[in-house]
């Protein structure tokens, strides 16, 4: 178990902060939308999770009614055969926040939220992995299968 003492917490506090504030950078006026009034996003993947998410808001489904989404690979369409976790996620937050943000809204501020908590999932994996590693019992039978290892 990865114990979490003040110092850790203070870099993970940092970490949050950094990557929310390289995301939030992007929140330029002079980039908003004349129609709306609302920031572009910054890639296509956040528009295209923000039309799932309206789907499933709007219709209980992620296609338009047929089980195909013909927006993304027009005009034959590919089949939505994979879970939407980041519509469900983006829905969730927007029951929870629909009072101070719009839908759209929220999918341009997600990202910036998601992206720094994907960083520490993948630096505890790699602390997982390096105590494993370096566990004594694990050492031995790890370097006699891999001599690179020491």
């Amino acid at each position: 178990m990865i114990k979490l003492t003040r110092g850790s917490l203070i870099v993970i506090f940092i970490l949050l902060t950094t990557g929310f504030a390289v995301r939030a950078g992007t929140d330029n006026s002079s980039l908003h939308s004349e129609r709306h009034h609302e920031p572009l996003m910054y890639d296509m993947d956040s528009y295209y999770n923000l039309r799932l998410a309206m789907n499933l808001l709007d219709h209980g489904e992620l296609s338009d009614g047929d089980g195909w989404d013909r927006h993304s690979y027009y005009p034959p369409g590919v089949p939505l055969d994979y879970p939407p976790l980041l519509a469900f996620i983006t829905i969730i937050l927007h029951l929870l926040t629909s009072r101070f943000l719009s839908l759209s809204e929220l999918a341009f501020w997600l990202p910036a939220v998601v992206s720094p908590l994907q960083g520490l999932r993948c630096s505890s994996l790699q602390g997982a992995l390096t105590v494993m590693i370096s566990h004594p019992a694990l050492q031995g039978s790890l370097q006699s299968q891999h001599p690179s290892i020491s």
